[in-house]
């Protein structure tokens, strides 16, 4: 699958950036209850005709960053190597224990001009306020000439120490994106690392206020994450296809849902997500929330009238 992450700022601003792979990754497979385990360490070297298109885009103006992930499908990726395997012994239930499920919302699809369909969770009058995020939009183009006719598109606040700066955007090559594979280059589970780090592997686009992007890709029933998330930041998950089960959830939760999690309390280290069907995919988005007023004017987000 590829990526894009796009900006529109208030002044009509537009940038992007293309992320580079990274091909070194640090495998840790979660066994709950188990004492020992085992982890290894991948390299993935430069896999030249991997057909892997990706744009990632990204820009910051006048207290507002907006990210638009553009998606569409690509072919298997190959194998790897591994050189390295050890064993240890640790409490893995305590090193990963789960943040919670406190809040779903079903994004209900409403149509936003001509043959655009869009489905709007935050933002919307059940989940108004989830700093720093302001929008979350899922939408649909219905035009046969649309290369990229599905996509999210996520609105978040600046700190307010931000708010005046220089809209800005980098640009690098599309074809390149930083990829985590927690189990191995053939495992089941692909994660896209679209801005800050996820198992070992690192993106080089770092949002002002610190936001955290990943696109995960499970094409396997049962196939498991554990993302650590910095304690107090606020995360979601927002499931596009199939259905998966957070934590110690017994009961799948179903696409176009918007999970909210807890704040990470009580040695909470981060989010365990299993996937209850093959082709799961969903994204995990995670920031530190702002203590700041929000007064908003279309696009323009500032902290007073």
């Amino acid at each position: 699958m590829s990526c894009y992450l796009g900006f529109f700022g208030p002044f009509g601003t537009f940038g992007f950036f293309g992320l580079p792979f990274g091909f070194s990754v640090r495998e840790f497979p979660e066994l709950p209850g188990v004492v020992s385990f085992s982890f290894s360490i991948w390299d993935f070297p430069e896999l030249p005709g991997v057909v892997s298109l990706a744009f990632l885009r990204a820009c910051q103006a006048s207290g507002l960053s907006l990210f638009v992930l553009l998606l569409t499908y690509q072919t298997p990726l190959l194998s790897h190597k591994s050189f390295f395997s050890t064993s240890l012994s640790r409490n893995m239930a305590a090193a990963q224990k789960s943040r919670s499920v406190v809040k779903k919302v079903y994004a209900v699809e409403t149509p936003e001009g001509e043959g655009v369909l869009v489905r709007r969770s935050i933002g919307s009058m059940s989940l108004r306020k989830l700093s720093p995020f302001l929008m979350l939009n899922h939408f649909h183009i219905s035009k046969e000439d649309e290369p990229e006719p599905n996509g999210l598109q996520l609105w978040i606040n600046l700190p307010k120490q931000y708010k005046m700066m220089e809209p800005n955007y980098q640009e690098l090559d599309p074809k390149l994106i930083p990829t985590a594979y927690p189990e191995g280059k053939d495992g089941p589970t692909q994660i896209k690392v679209i801005s800050w780090k996820s198992y070992g592997v690192e993106s080089p686009v770092k949002p002002y206020g610190g936001c955290w992007y990943f696109h995960v890709n499970m094409s396997k029933k049962g196939s498991s994450i554990f993302q650590e998330i910095s304690v107090d930041w606020t995360v979601f998950i927002y499931l596009f296809k199939g259905t998966a089960t957070v934590g110690d959830e017994t009961t799948p939760n179903e696409k176009y849902y918007t999970l909210v999690l807890d704040s990470g309390k009580d040695g909470e280290t981060g989010i365990s997500i299993t996937s209850a069907e093959d082709g799961m995919e969903f994204v995990i988005v995670a920031s530190e929330p702002l203590n700041q007023p929000v007064v908003q004017y279309g696009p323009f987000v500032m902290t007073s009238a």
